[in-house]
């Protein structure tokens, strides 16, 4: 009795498990990895020349179920990327606003050690001038 599938993907599975399959960027020297693209039919020296995977448009239905969940998880998307956006705007106010808090800070810092100089310039100069009255 054939089971079909399940005896495919068993006899499958034995097989890769004898393979021991490896990635492509497994291998050690460029002679071992010359020889397995050779093997697929590509030439190691032109691996620029290798054409780049382009996925092919599948058809889905509007009426297939598959078309909601696939409608559901766009949406999904877009929310989880708008929270992001949004949370980074955020991020950026809150920031220039620390920035700008820090800034009038340090101004004012600025302006009372300015003021602080100021007053100790004048209160010497008070001393000074009534010590030279206090001679004369």
């Amino acid at each position: 009795m054939k089971l079909g599938p399940a005896t495919a993907l068993v006899d499958f599975a034995k097989e890769c498990k004898e393979k021991k399959l490896r990635s492509f960027s497994s291998y050690k020297t460029k002679k071992e990895l010359g020889e397995v693209l050779r093997k697929y039919g590509i030439d190691s020296n032109e691996i620029t020349k290798i054409p780049p995977f382009e996925p092919e448009p599948v058809e889905i239905d509007d009426e297939d179920e598959e078309a909601e969940e696939l409608e559901q998880c766009i949406t999904e998307i877009k929310r989880r990327m708008g929270i992001i956006g949004s949370a980074t705007g955020r991020n950026e106010a809150v920031l220039i606003t620390e920035l700008e808090a820090k800034k009038t800070d340090e101004l004012e810092a600025l302006e009372a050690r300015i003021l602080k100089l100021e007053q100790g310039q004048v209160e010497r100069e008070a001393k000074k001038n009534d010590a030279f009255f206090q001679k004369y």
